[in-house]
């Protein structure tokens, strides 16, 4: 009778334990992945892969700080120098890069602005062979004033077609406020925009047929009365836009073209300690689709969130994923905005760049650190009809997905660079399923060649 109740101790016990592990092994099975610390920390780093990555497998590593362009042609395994810029006075840094693709060749035309503190000069560079060959070109930027913000420069279609927002950073600069635009690849520049300073420019991904451009400006216009607009001709005429989003500085906005704009006339906008909005009508009515915790969208006080860096999956809208850089890591949405889970623990992301991932694949993936979930509370609205402003700043909280569902795999190559989790350690990572799985990428160093010393015979 004792053993028969010992048995039947035992028996329990073990359903007991095993009902206890369930939970946890399930929320092991969808944790995210610890970025962990890598060999070498960054400075000022990006990478940005080719537009034709998944064909070409090239890439471009720029450490802004030294000004250096490196170019891999073969997937990262090796890089080559192709750009520097007085690299032993380190008062020049290398702050607009921008990519146009060949239809005939399959080259890359390559544009490269350099900002030389020393002499006071700003520099816009080009080439025509995917960074063999350079040519300086006219630059639609100052080194007096701040005024052009990083990364601002935008290329169109297959034309040679640029277009440079400004801003008076410390109230005056050499050249107007305002949106230059380049139909010479860079040789001139004309102003298309002078009521106000502008912050950013997005160009349509089907810009050789609809020449659509959007805008985001530092103050509203007097005669648009908004700071959000956008033109169907390529800067000739304007026209207001962007009901529905914060009354909030554009000022660190990220705008975010759908790879298929023609098809779904999507786009993403994030506002700085803010949210992420999305419109479905070319930039005429947006929604928040990823605001924090219980406070309303427009609200400021989600500083935990940070600098939001939206990017589509290059498949959009066919695969409806959008990825999230924020300021507690990467997060990911494979419904279209409908839910999100954090694919990442880390600090700040400082950039993130997407492509189909190419043929070879290099990486080993990191083990993953798993951690606990973040729980994020209670299912978001999915309804997705056109609503009123009233409703369009409602709050609205990211669905959680269901115990033990990992990750899904998909077939791109993400590009991230952020500090460790708890530090202001800061490293580049690569992942080559869509996010799943992480590894370190190490920073390009120059080979020095070894010199033998001649003997005498």
């Amino acid at each position: 009778m004792r053993r028969a109740t010992l048995f039947t101790t035992a028996v329990a016990s073990a359903f007991l334990l095993l009902s206890l592990l369930g939970p946890w092994g399930s929320q092991r099975t969808r944790a995210q992945t610890i970025l962990p610390a890598c060999q070498q920390e960054l400075t000022r780093d990006y990478v940005f892969p080719s537009p034709r990555y998944d064909q070409d497998e090239t890439m471009f590593w720029i450490n802004v700080s030294e000004s250096l362009l490196w170019r891999s042609q073969d997937n990262g395994q090796t890089w080559q120098l192709i750009f520097t810029f007085a690299p032993d006075l380190f008062l020049s840094s290398i702050e607009q890069f921008q990519m146009t693709p060949h239809n005939a060749d399959g080259g890359i035309t390559l544009y490269l602005g350099v900002q030389d503190l020393y002499y006071r000069q700003y520099h816009l560079f080009r080439s025509e062979q995917t960074g063999d060959v350079w040519e300086e070109r006219t630059a639609a930027c100052s080194a007096v004033d701040l005024d052009c913000s990083w990364f601002s420069l935008r290329a169109a279609g297959q034309a040679n077609v640029l277009f440079q927002p400004r801003w008076w950073y410390f109230d005056w600069s050499p050249l107007p406020f305002g949106i230059a635009r380049s139909e010479d690849g860079g040789q001139s520049w004309q102003m298309i925009w002078e009521e106000t300073n502008a912050w950013s420019v997005a160009v349509s991904s089907d810009y050789d047929n609809d020449q659509t451009i959007w805008a985001t400006l530092l103050g509203n216009s007097q005669t648009l009365g908004n700071d959000f607009i956008l033109s169907h001709d390529g800067g000739e005429t304007w026209q207001t836009a962007g009901q529905g989003l914060c009354y909030t500085s554009m000022l660190n906005s990220h705008l975010q073209v759908s790879p298929g704009y023609a098809r779904d006339h999507t786009l993403l906008i994030s506002f700085y300690d803010n949210s992420l909005f999305q419109s479905r009508d070319g930039g005429l009515t947006w929604r928040a689709i990823f605001p924090w915790g219980s406070t309303a969208a427009c609200d400021h006080s989600l500083t935990q969130v940070g600098g939001l860096i939206p990017r589509f999956a290059p498949d959009y809208p066919e695969d409806p994923t959008i990825y999230l850089a924020t300021r507690d890591g990467l997060y990911a949405s494979y419904d279209d905005g409908l839910s999100w889970r954090r694919l990442t623990v880390s600090g700040t992301v400082f950039s993130l760049e997407v492509a189909r991932r190419a043929s070879s694949s290099l990486m080993n993936p990191m083990t993953a650190n798993p951690a606990a979930p973040v729980i994020l509370n209670q299912p978001m609205n999915s309804e997705r009809s056109a609503t009123s402003n009233a409703t369009l700043h409602q709050v609205f909280l990211p669905r959680v997905d269901a115990p033990g569902t990992p990750v899904p795999a998909k077939p791109y190559s993400l590009f991230m660079h952020a500090y460790v989790a708890g530090t202001y350690d800061d490293y580049m990572y690569r992942s080559d399923d869509g996010g799943a799985t992480w590894a370190c990428m190490e920073k390009p160093q120059v080979r020095r060649r070894a010199y033998l010393p001649l003997v005498s015979m």
